[in-house]
């Protein structure tokens, strides 16, 4: 039943909004950093619940520690 199951894309989204969360939020804006996804693929059946979500991208820049 689809209210008894895990929502993969939910969650996967959840993941990138929370990638760009702590970009914004606890990196000092001066640091030269980058995140970005930049692939996101869950299921290729129309109308159906995937059961796993695959994310890809990378980070530009580095983090120096104080």
């Amino acid at each position: 039943m689809p209210h008894q199951t895990v929502d993969a894309i939910a969650i996967g989204a959840q993941v990138v909004t929370n990638l760009q969360y702590i970009v914004s939020r606890y990196v000092d804006p001066i640091e030269p950093l980058v995140v970005s996804v930049t692939q996101f693929v869950a299921g290729t059946t129309f109308n159906v619940l995937p059961g796993s979500v695959e994310s890809s991208g990378r980070r530009c820049g580095s983090l120096t520690k104080s």
